[in-house]
């Protein structure tokens, strides 16, 4: 990933999650990764959900449609992360 899509990127997740949610570097140059943690009622697939929804929007926006395609948004719950692979 190039240093300014990974910017792009770092910095649109950070926007679209919660004080109490965290994002790194899970493989470098190719995978970043974020935690959600749950509060309160929220369900893990509502919050991830909405998640990919808001992150998606700001990526197009930012990016525009095609460059945006560059990027891949996943949303695992715990018991898929060690299931994980790059595709």
């Amino acid at each position: 990933m190039e240093a300014d899509l990974a910017q792009t990127v770092i910095s649109a997740m950070s926007r679209s999650v919660r004080d109490t949610d965290y994002i790194g570097w899970y493989r470098d140059g190719m995978v970043v990764g974020g935690v959600l943690t749950l509060l309160g009622r929220d369900s893990t697939v509502d919050a991830g959900m909405r998640l990919r929804t808001t992150l998606t929007a700001i990526l197009q926006a930012e990016l525009g449609q095609e460059e945006s395609h560059r990027v891949q948004v996943r949303v695992y719950q715990q018991h898929e992360v060690s299931t994980f692979e790059l595709s």
